[in-house]
């Protein structure tokens, strides 16, 4: 009996950019989007890669959106709310966690690309579909 990747195993990656763009930037590292998805992948067949991003009226990553949507994510926006404090956000989870309880019937491995750990409850739940 072997354990680890099998080629015919569907993928569905699921990126919580703004986690990661926080956890890139505090490392100091710069992050390349398509080998991360490769590596992520290991030699499977990719399903879906999702990329959840909060945009504000005023951002300057429609480049990076274009450039994110034909390397083979599905860039899903939202818009970014600010709050009295001076914080942003723009609440993806739930967008996130609607698309991973949708494909996991479609889906042999799900990979959440986040420093969320709001996320473990949902892991539970599509485990169990």
């Amino acid at each position: 009996m072997t354990f680890g990747p099998e080629p015919y195993d569907r993928v569905g990656i699921f990126f919580d950019m703004s986690n990661l763009y926080f956890a890139a930037r505090d490392m100091g590292i710069r992050i390349d989007y398509a080998r991360l998805l490769e590596f992520l992948l290991n030699h499977r067949r990719l399903h879906r890669a999702y990329a959840y991003l909060g945009v504000g009226p005023d951002d300057e990553s429609h480049g990076f959106i274009t450039w994110l949507s034909r390397n083979g994510f599905r860039v899903k926006t939202k818009p970014l709310r600010r709050y009295e404090d001076g914080t942003t956000k723009a609440n993806l989870d739930m967008e996130l966690a609607i698309d991973l309880l949708t494909q996991a019937p479609h889906i042999d491995v799900a990979v959440i690309v986040s420093g969320d750990g709001d996320f473990a409850r949902l892991v539970d739940a599509a485990q169990g579909q």
